[in-house]
């Protein structure tokens, strides 16, 4: 097991917020898929490593002690993090920004107020006026 999905694990196992069937139900997959990421079969999504950091940082039941382990592999090498660190960029955080780079991507098509509405709403997809 790698150090990221070691590191992935504690996130998931030893915060204490939810099982693993509550993880995959609150990020919106399926839970073989944590199964495939805590054994190096592929990665998460930017975005559910977003709100998994996010979730832990934010809830006032989590033990914490695990985000600093996770936060200090984010500007190693992605190639001694993990075994999929082709996938990854050079490192953890370079992954992790693609997140905002796609949000980026996305706001260039949508007019001033449609990219002010996905702003203050937090979320991509139809935008109503």
């Amino acid at each position: 097991m790698s150090r990221f999905s070691q590191t992935l694990q504690k996130l998931f196992d030893n915060t204490e917020l939810f099982t693993r069937s509550e993880w995959a139900r609150f990020l919106g997959i399926p839970e073989s898929s944590i199964s495939e990421w805590l054994e190096d079969k592929s990665l998460p999504r930017p975005d559910l490593i977003r709100m998994t950091i996010d979730l832990v940082e934010n809830s006032a039941e989590a033990k914490k002690e695990y985000l600093n382990e996770f936060e200090g592999m984010t500007n190693l090498p992605s190639a001694e993090i993990s075994p999929l660190f082709h996938l990854m960029g050079n490192t953890l955080n370079d992954y992790m920004n693609e997140t905002f780079m796609d949000l980026g991507r996305r706001l260039r098509n949508l007019s001033v107020s449609q990219q002010i509405k996905v702003l203050e709403k937090g979320c991509i997809g139809p935008v109503t006026s």
